[in-house]
Protein backbone atom coordinates (compact mmCIF):
# COMPACT_ATOMS: atom_id res chain seq x y z
CA UNK A 1 0.00 0.00 0.00
CA UNK A 2 1.31 3.90 -0.78
CA UNK A 3 0.73 6.89 0.98
CA UNK A 4 0.39 9.55 -1.15
CA UNK A 5 1.16 13.42 0.50
CA UNK A 6 -0.41 16.35 -0.23
CA UNK A 7 -0.99 20.14 0.97
CA UNK A 8 -4.19 20.46 -1.64
CA UNK A 9 -6.05 19.27 -4.25
CA UNK A 10 -7.51 21.00 -7.41
CA UNK A 11 -9.30 19.95 -10.02
CA UNK A 12 -7.94 19.95 -14.14
CA UNK A 13 -8.49 23.80 -14.12
CA UNK A 14 -6.60 24.53 -11.32
CA UNK A 15 -9.76 25.99 -9.26
CA UNK A 16 -12.24 24.16 -6.52
CA UNK A 17 -9.03 23.86 -4.21
CA UNK A 18 -9.53 21.47 -1.34
CA UNK A 19 -6.95 21.46 1.79
CA UNK A 20 -6.44 17.74 3.10
CA UNK A 21 -7.64 19.13 6.52
CA UNK A 22 -10.81 20.14 4.76
CA UNK A 23 -11.19 16.32 3.26
CA UNK A 24 -10.58 14.69 6.36
CA UNK A 25 -13.13 16.92 8.74
CA UNK A 26 -15.83 16.43 6.11
CA UNK A 27 -16.70 19.10 3.23
CA UNK A 28 -18.24 21.62 5.52
CA UNK A 29 -16.57 24.59 5.46
CA UNK A 30 -17.67 25.42 9.17
CA UNK A 31 -19.20 23.38 12.06
CA UNK A 32 -19.92 23.66 15.73
CA UNK A 33 -21.23 21.34 18.39
CA UNK A 34 -22.04 23.55 22.01
CA UNK A 35 -24.20 22.55 25.06
CA UNK A 36 -27.02 24.48 26.22
CA UNK A 37 -24.56 27.06 28.09
CA UNK A 38 -22.98 27.78 25.06
CA UNK A 39 -20.21 26.08 25.45
CA UNK A 40 -17.96 24.34 22.30
CA UNK A 41 -18.02 20.50 22.46
CA UNK A 42 -15.95 20.46 19.31
CA UNK A 43 -15.69 22.57 15.94
CA UNK A 44 -14.05 22.99 12.87
CA UNK A 45 -13.74 26.40 11.41
CA UNK A 46 -14.79 28.22 14.39
CA UNK A 47 -12.96 30.40 16.96
CA UNK A 48 -15.43 31.20 18.63
CA UNK A 49 -19.15 31.22 19.86
CA UNK A 50 -20.73 34.38 21.55
CA UNK A 51 -23.98 33.16 23.70
CA UNK A 52 -25.83 36.20 25.02
CA UNK A 53 -28.32 34.40 27.43
CA UNK A 54 -31.21 35.23 25.92
CA UNK A 55 -31.16 32.18 22.82
CA UNK A 56 -29.30 34.17 20.70
CA UNK A 57 -25.96 33.05 19.69
CA UNK A 58 -22.57 34.46 17.29
CA UNK A 59 -20.30 31.88 15.77
CA UNK A 60 -17.02 33.40 14.55
CA UNK A 61 -14.89 31.72 11.39
CA UNK A 62 -11.81 31.10 12.12
CA UNK A 63 -10.99 31.80 8.51
CA UNK A 64 -13.68 34.20 6.38
CA UNK A 65 -16.19 32.55 3.66
CA UNK A 66 -15.80 34.09 0.10
CA UNK A 67 -18.65 35.32 0.39
CA UNK A 68 -22.25 35.67 2.36
CA UNK A 69 -24.49 33.41 0.60
CA UNK A 70 -23.42 30.26 2.63
CA UNK A 71 -26.07 27.81 3.48
CA UNK A 72 -26.72 26.37 7.23
CA UNK A 73 -27.65 23.24 8.63
CA UNK A 74 -28.73 22.69 12.11
CA UNK A 75 -29.98 19.79 14.49
CA UNK A 76 -30.61 20.68 18.55
CA UNK A 77 -30.79 18.17 21.22
CA UNK A 78 -33.35 18.80 23.16
CA UNK A 79 -35.80 16.39 25.42
CA UNK A 80 -39.96 16.61 25.95
CA UNK A 81 -42.45 17.52 23.74
CA UNK A 82 -41.40 20.23 21.76
CA UNK A 83 -39.18 21.41 18.70
CA UNK A 84 -36.30 23.65 18.62
CA UNK A 85 -35.47 25.85 15.06
CA UNK A 86 -33.09 28.44 14.90
CA UNK A 87 -33.54 31.77 12.90
CA UNK A 88 -30.66 33.28 11.15
CA UNK A 89 -30.69 37.01 12.31
CA UNK A 90 -27.45 37.56 10.45
CA UNK A 91 -24.50 36.50 8.27
CA UNK A 92 -21.38 37.85 7.05
CA UNK A 93 -18.42 36.42 5.69
CA UNK A 94 -16.63 36.08 9.16
CA UNK A 95 -19.62 35.17 11.16
CA UNK A 96 -23.04 34.30 11.50
CA UNK A 97 -25.74 35.14 13.93
CA UNK A 98 -29.12 33.42 15.14
CA UNK A 99 -31.73 32.99 17.65
CA UNK A 100 -33.06 29.46 19.02
CA UNK A 101 -37.28 29.41 19.19
CA UNK A 102 -38.75 26.47 21.58
CA UNK A 103 -42.21 25.42 20.51
CA UNK A 104 -44.73 22.95 22.10
CA UNK A 105 -47.37 22.25 19.70
CA UNK A 106 -48.22 25.53 18.23
CA UNK A 107 -47.44 27.61 20.94
CA UNK A 108 -43.95 29.55 21.35
CA UNK A 109 -41.96 29.06 24.53
CA UNK A 110 -39.77 31.55 25.55
CA UNK A 111 -37.53 29.98 27.89
CA UNK A 112 -34.70 27.44 27.93
CA UNK A 113 -31.19 27.32 26.03
CA UNK A 114 -30.45 24.06 23.77
CA UNK A 115 -27.02 22.53 22.71
CA UNK A 116 -26.64 21.40 19.61
CA UNK A 117 -25.05 21.92 16.14
CA UNK A 118 -24.33 23.77 13.23
CA UNK A 119 -22.82 23.36 10.15
CA UNK A 120 -22.20 25.72 7.64
CA UNK A 121 -21.64 24.96 3.63
CA UNK A 122 -20.65 27.49 0.65
CA UNK A 123 -17.68 29.24 -0.60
Amino acid sequence: MSTLKVTNIQDTSGGNSSTSAEIYNGRAKAWIRFTNTGSIVDSYNVNSLGWTGDRTMTVNFSTSFANANYGTVHGMEATGSFGVVIVMNSRTTSAWTGTQYRFAGSTYQQSGNFGGTLAFYGD
